[in-house]
């Protein structure tokens, strides 16, 4: 039976093949598989690592906005003629190492306060960032009502109680303000104001330009005795004429240019860049002594809309 036993032997030969195929097969997709695996490990990683690096790098940036904070506050104690940062004036840059930072601050007793101030001054503002006049009016008179001021020309419709405005934000709420409106507005006004007065020497030009119920030379006035203060603080002696009619419009003519230091709120805006990330928020800063052990307080971190 030579013949049988050399087919059976080219069986299992045959056999033996087709395993040793599968077999070459199986191992080569296994190798196919660890070396997917060790690459979508090795690009895991890197992108851990580049994730990492970027979450650090922006970790840096955020605390670089209190340093902003911080020398926002202690500048804030100079005279104003002397001030780095300037009220309403634009961002100054300063540099931290490899760090840089871009500040703005904005004093709260020169911005227009949705709580406190003549619903005529932000009728004037809200007509000066390009506001229809009927518009304008509607929104003070909306604000005025919600605040619960007596001197509103038309009640609540909503049915809610009356109630102070907590944040700017809230300006959204108010019919016939849009997005683009509150962003235009946003440097303009405040919940954290003086009682009820707008100084002159912390006010921005647009806020000084749109001063309600002032002729064209009064208005005039007011802004050449702003640029005085700013320019050396030489800008006081405003006839009393002018101070009784800028009062009547919500509005303190300070001759000195200066502000109380305990109980202030500033709004502190800081750009920090660093290691190519970058972080923007602003600061409501609460004012105590400069020279105690906690200066200031920060009632809020906010973003800017749109800016």
């Amino acid at each position: 039976m030579p013949g049988a036993a050399s087919d059976q032997k080219a069986g299992r030969n045959q056999a033996n093949g087709r395993q040793g195929g599968f077999a070459l097969v199986l191992v080569l997709g296994t190798l196919v598989l660890i070396a997917a695996l060790a690459l979508g490990l090795a690009q895991t990683s890197r992108l851990e690592v580049r994730r990492a690096a970027n979450m650090a790098a922006a970790g840096k940036a955020r605390a670089l906005l209190d340093a902003g904070v911080a020398l926002a506050v202690f500048d804030a104690d100079r005279p104003l003629r002397a001030r780095r940062f300037r009220p309403a004036g634009p961002a100054a840059r300063v540099g931290l190492g490899d760090a840089t930072l871009d500040i703005r601050v904005f004093e709260d007793w020169g911005r227009v306060d949705l709580n406190r101030s003549n619903p005529l001054l932000l009728r004037g503002l809200i007509e000066a960032v390009g506001e229809e006049a009927d518009n304008a009016r509607a929104i003070a008179d909306t604000v005025a009502a919600r605040r619960g001021d007596t001197m509103a020309s038309r009640a609540r419709e909503d049915g809610q109680p009356h109630r102070p405005f907590l944040s700017v934000a809230e300006l959204a709420t108010v019919p016939g303000v849009t997005p683009e409106l509150l962003r235009r507005l946003w440097d303009e006004v405040t919940v954290d104001g003086g009682p009820g007065r707008l100084s002159v020497a912390a006010a921005g030009p647009l806020t000084l330009a749109s001063l309600p119920n002032l002729s064209a030379a009064d208005r005039a006035a007011v802004i050449a005795l702003a640029g005085g203060w700013a320019a050396g603080g030489a800008g006081g002696g405003a006839d009393s004429g002018l101070a009784e009619r800028a009062a009547a419009a919500g509005v303190e003519l300070d001759p000195e240019g200066g502000f109380p230091i305990v109980g202030r709120t500033l709004t502190v805006r800081v750009r920090a860049s660093k290691d190519g990330a970058e972080a923007l928020a602003e600061a409501v800063v609460v004012l105590s002594d400069v020279k105690s052990p906690t200066p200031y307080r920060v009632v809020e971190w906010r973003e800017p809309p749109g800016l």
